[in-house]
């Protein structure tokens, strides 16, 4: 017996003892990753540093704490840089969930510049990122396979606190990435929704907003499919050496990396949904290149109740009735009447070949597209040189 309980003494010592190991080690990677990761964004743009870095203590999880956080990025000699503050920010992962990298942020962010200050509040975030074992155990630079997020109850404000501008009742982020993608499968994508933004009372009233100053809803999606250029990280990295000094080496270094792109077969796809008072506008847009690498796709946009909307925007700002006349004008060919959503605009624009057509009419001829296109360089008497 006395012999059983020795040995069961030793396996405990021998794994708490690796646990702790693991646990170090684990600890030592993210520190040195987060501090890797500030140095990597110094550049003559942005300057970024912190007060102190610091390890969790529980055994179960773990983490990283990164007190008084300062960013610092412009050189607008009108305003000033801009300076970006938080108390905190932090990575924790739990032993239960060894892929699912918390991200842990301040209920207060503020920014400072030559001329004004803001403050951004969070009721409560949620936000994580998925995480590569294999690529993060093997010193990958970004084992990050997706990203999720909510955030609620956010609140700008400006002079000190004391204003605020803008409401969001929540934000909403989900995001993959597919770095081995192959032609036809998504390398990136994105999808952010905004819920109830909201402007200050006192600008609705100053302003006589309609709708209550509020939109009701805004949803962005983007999807990238086809290879990741091979020199992706070597092209980011002169582009962040460049730092704006050439304006035209950056449009270079982006002309290089979509035309790899579009020799993989590179595709995309982006969408919009819009709803503001009585009304919800989608739009839709596609793009894919053909043999000679030129672009071709589609684009579509859809909205309702344009009656209503137009109405209420006419009952607020009466100046601009003959705006919209013309608006309504230019748009009749597109537009149409149900009893169920009112007045609908409806358009499908579709590109390639040397052409575009609206609604299965030429409207415009498609120029090709120049891969070798460098602007003008700017002279140091040009404005912004």
């Amino acid at each position: 017996m006395r012999i059983l309980l020795s040995a069961l003494a030793a396996l405990v010592l021998l794994i708490i003892i690796a646990w702790a190991g693991l646990w170090f080690y684990a600890e030592n990677r993210m520190e040195t990753g987060v501090k890797a990761y500030f140095a990597q964004m110094n550049n003559a743009q942005m300057q970024s540093s912190y007060d102190g870095i610091s390890g969790g203590t529980s055994p179960f999880a773990v983490s990283v704490t990164v007190t008084g956080v300062h960013v610092t990025f412009g050189q607008d000699l009108r305003t000033g840089p801009v300076t970006i503050n938080a108390p905190s920010f932090g990575y924790h992962i739990s032993v239960f969930e060894p892929s699912l990298l918390h991200i842990d942020l301040p209920p207060q962010i503020t920014g400072t510049s030559g001329r004004t200050d803001a403050a951004i509040t969070f009721g409560s975030v949620d936000a994580t990122a998925t995480l590569d074992l294999g690529a993060a155990l093997s010193g990958s630079s970004n084992p990050v396979t997706g990203e999720d997020g909510t955030i609620r109850d956010i609140s700008v404000l400006a002079s000190s606190g004391s204003l605020k501008v803008l409401h969001i009742d929540q934000f909403y982020v989900h995001e993959t990435l597919n770095r081995n993608a192959s032609a036809g499968q998504p390398a990136v994508a994105l999808q952010e929704n905004f819920d109830n933004v909201a402007i200050s009372p006192l600008f609705i009233q100053l302003f006589h907003i309609p709708f209550n100053g509020t939109l009701t809803h805004l949803g962005l999606g983007l999807t990238l499919s086809g290879p990741v250029p091979p020199d992706w990280a070597a092209q980011m990295k002169a582009y962040k050496a460049n730092a704006g000094a050439d304006p035209s080496e950056n449009v270079k270094i982006f002309e290089t990396l979509g035309h790899e792109w579009a020799t993989g077969g590179g595709s995309g796809s982006f969408t919009m949904n819009v709803v503001v008072g009585p009304s919800t506008a989608n739009l839709g847009a596609t793009v894919k290149f053909d043999s000679t690498q030129q672009p071709e796709g589609t684009a579509d946009l859809s909205a309702n109740h344009l009656d209503a909307l137009s109405s209420a925007i006419l009952d607020a700002y009466p100046q601009t009735q003959n705006a919209i006349n013309q608006m309504q004008a230019h748009l009749s060919p597109y537009l149409s009447t149900t009893d169920a959503d009112g007045q609908v605009l409806t358009m499908h624009l579709t590109y390639g070949n040397g052409a575009i057509n609206l609604n299965g009419q030429k409207v415009a001829p498609l120029p090709p597209l120049n891969w070798n296109y460098t602007p003008p360089r700017r002279s140091a008497n040009s404005p912004g040189g």
